[in-house]
């Protein structure tokens, strides 16, 4: 498992949700180094469905996607290490690993809701060096 060299910080409160929300902006405290992301599923009503994006804007104001992760439908902890470079070496096998050329300083967590089943989330990130 990666240093975690910045504390973990909240980035979304846990809540009900119904609807697609987008939340940020987020500012990393270092340019390099990698992400670690964790979304928490704690309840949920029928058969609700989100897909958590990482996404930056562009200087036209426009949110673009750099990772799209896994949808979260079920009580569960998803946890993922976004970083610059090659994969990184060892890792849990519990977390998605996403490579980008680099990560973005400014950062959003879009959560697009695929139907109006209630989901309760909580996300945090932690950054590693």
């Amino acid at each position: 498992m990666p240093d975690i060299t910045k504390g973990a910080r909240r980035l979304i409160p846990s809540a009900a949700r119904t609807a697609t929300a987008r939340f940020g902006p987020f500012r990393r405290a270092e340019a390099q180094g990698g992400l670690l992301l964790v979304f928490d599923v704690t309840a949920l009503a029928a058969t609700p469905s989100v897909t958590p994006s990482l996404q930056v804007s562009d200087p036209a104001g426009a949110f673009v996607d750099l990772v799209d992760f896994s949808a979260l439908t079920s009580i569960a902890v998803a946890r993922y290490y976004v970083a610059p470079g090659p994969a990184a070496a060892g890792l849990d096998a519990a977390w998605g690993v996403a490579i980008l050329a680099r990560l973005p300083k400014i950062f959003w967590i879009n959560m697009v809701h695929a139907d109006a089943d209630s989901i309760t989330y909580t996300a945090w990130a932690a950054e590693v060096m």
